[in-house]
């Protein structure tokens, strides 16, 4: 493990800003004296997912990353491991019109030591979800919905040996649409962009839990599942959400 200051996660948080305008933000935020725990509620994922500036919410998304970040690391060091992340999503919309398709994610994350046996672990994936429609038997469409994925997740470890260790995690995620298609098939083969005026809206915000194990402090092996709180379909009138079951492989480094 290696000690990593909070100073460096600041840097490493305003770099990933780019050009978002900072004071901006301050004037949004500073109204709400947690703006954290004002982020992670419902009420303001409601909020988030009828705004229709796709620039002014992804400042308030980054934003809010550094806040998360900052609140929990503090002033002080503490240990931490780096990981790099991949593995299966078999992921559907909260629809009776959809059907599961397979997927995958792929990405990076981080462990931070909180305690002996709890941990802060968020992550950067890029995330293949989505589903399968068919109407009426004559045309079926497949929907490639591709996420940056950022889960922001509690742990608690378990040691049973030297060598393994049970893992159990859950937080909430947030999701930003990045590219996607539709495509047709059968009777009709099209394609066109699955976000968008008459797609699924950018933004995602939701809970996940997983649970797995470690090997020999290195390898971790753990299975997930995503329950989406917003509506992707709202100003089409269909009602869907995402769901995403995860089979994971982790190797730290």
């Amino acid at each position: 493990m290696v000690k990593v200051p909070c100073t460096l996660l600041w840097g490493t948080g305003f770099l990933a800003v780019g050009c978002v305008s900072l004071p901006g933000l301050l004037g949004r935020w500073l109204r709400a004296p947690c703006p954290f725990f004002y982020f992670i509620t419902v009420h303001f994922g409601s909020w988030w997912a009828n705004q229709k500036s796709f620039f002014i919410m992804r400042k308030m998304f980054v934003f809010a990353l550094l806040a998360l970040l900052t609140s929990s690391i503090q002033a002080q060091s503490l240990p931490i491991r780096y990981g790099v992340v991949g593995g299966l999503n078999v992921s559907t919309l909260s629809s009776e019109l959809f059907t599961s398709r397979v997927g995958f994610h792929l990405g990076g994350k981080a462990e931070v030591e909180l305690s002996n046996n709890l941990f802060f672990e968020p992550a950067a994936m890029l995330s293949l979800k989505g589903g399968k429609v068919s109407f009426l038997g004559l045309a079926a469409a497949t929907t490639n919905l591709y996420y940056l994925d950022i889960p922001l997740h509690v742990g608690y470890r378990y040691d049973l040996t030297d060598d393994v260790t049970l893992l159990a995690a859950a937080g909430p995620y947030f999701g930003v649409g990045l590219f996607g298609k539709t495509k047709g098939e059968g009777t009709s083969e099209s394609s066109r962009s699955a976000f968008g005026d008459e797609g699924a809206k950018r933004f995602d915000f939701g809970v996940g839990l997983r649970g797995g194990v470690e090997f020999k402090s290195q390898y971790q092996l753990y299975v997930g599942y995503g329950w989406g709180l917003l509506n992707m379909y709202g100003e089409t009138g269909l009602s869907a959400k995402n769901r995403n079951l995860s089979i994971t492989l982790a190797y730290l480094l």
